[in-house]
């Protein structure tokens, strides 16, 4: 899976077949993992808190049970 981020818009493409294109924004929420965290919201989804470290991007599902995703930043 590969992800697109622009200033607003998130694109996920598989085999370079786009899968989906949302409208997101950042705000800061009440995280399940404790204290406000800047969350990645898309309408009508659950939302993913995230945490950039070096070249990688983490992807949290904001529920129990649920995954958390990393990215490497392609150049």
């Amino acid at each position: 899976m590969t992800i697109e981020i622009s200033n607003s818009t998130i694109k996920k493409y598989e085999n370079g077949n786009l899968l989906s294109e949302n409208t997101f924004s950042i705000q800061t929420q009440n995280s399940i993992y404790g204290d406000n965290k800047k969350m990645i919201v898309i309408e009508n989804r659950t939302s993913q808190s995230f945490e950039i470290k070096d070249n990688k991007l983490y992807l949290n599902d904001e529920c129990h049970d649920c995954y958390q995703s990393e990215y490497v930043r392609i150049k």
